[in-house]
């Protein structure tokens, strides 16, 4: 059945909401609205292969990336403001839920990092400051260790971190799901499947402050499951990612 909707002022004729079926958005570093912070260069390229957000890494040296809950989070960001399928900017005032699924894909000499997505509220934070105060609370799938195109770990970063399984396979598909709900949430991760049938979950309160109304970004940040890290240049992660943000009344 047709629905009308009103696009700037325009009536146009499109189909009705799924309610029973949510489509979810590929995401796309490389469709021009993004904006890259990256303090210590250790991004080389990103791109779309196969459907999937291919990034390839310069150097990256021991601690000049630190975990993605840490207090000095110095690693690579993408940040695009958060709107609804209307167009409408997210906000703190706002109740909402978003849905990530992100599945890890074999990749030419992976590095051990992966990608947290996620929502901030001052993605531009860098350097020294108390780089927490991004409020940035995602979801990640991460690699274990350099070479290992095997087995992946999914992790929920919010007010701390909680690691699921260390077991997850690209036949893995992570789901998380932050509710924002009155200035307060939660947020989950959760795997279709592992390799080992390990309890593939974790859940934590999110991160997000109580005052002020805020436009809310979706962020993508490169992380890693230990702050020891490192990468040679040329190494490349690979993901398929897609998300939906469904803005909910009173």
């Amino acid at each position: 059945m047709a629905a009308l909707s009103n696009q700037n002022g325009t009536w146009v004729v499109e189909e009705d909401v799924d309610l029973t079926n949510f489509g979810l958005n590929d995401l796309d570093l490389t469709d021009g609205s993004w904006t890259l912070i990256d303090i210590n260069s250790g991004i080389q390229s990103a791109a779309i292969e196969d459907k999937a957000v291919k990034i390839t890494t310069n150097v990256i040296a021991q601690g000049n990336i630190n975990q993605a809950n840490s207090t000095s989070y110095y690693a690579p960001r993408w940040f695009t403001l958060l709107k609804d399928e209307n167009g409408n900017q997210i906000t703190q005032n706002d109740n909402y839920i978003l849905i990530v699924t992100q599945q890890a894909q074999s990749s030419s000499n992976p590095p051990a990092f992966g990608l947290a997505v996620g929502t901030a509220l001052n993605p531009y934070l860098t350097g020294t400051n108390a780089e927490t105060n991004q409020c940035f609370t995602a979801g990640a799938v991460l690699n274990d260790t350099n070479a290992n195109n095997t087995h992946f770990s999914q992790q929920v970063i919010g007010l701390g971190s909680a690691i699921g399984s260390n077991k997850l396979t690209t036949s893995s598909v992570n789901r998380t799901v932050l509710n924002f709900n009155g200035k307060n949430g939660s947020i989950s991760v959760v795997a279709s499947s592992t390799s080992n049938n390990s309890t593939a979950r974790a859940d934590i309160p999110a991160q997000g402050f109580q005052t002020g109304s805020q436009d809310v970004y979706l962020q993508v940040g490169l992380a890693s499951r230990y702050a020891s890290t490192s990468c040679a240049s040329g190494q490349i992660i690979k993901q398929i990612i897609q998300y939906k943000v469904i803005k909910l009344g009173n």
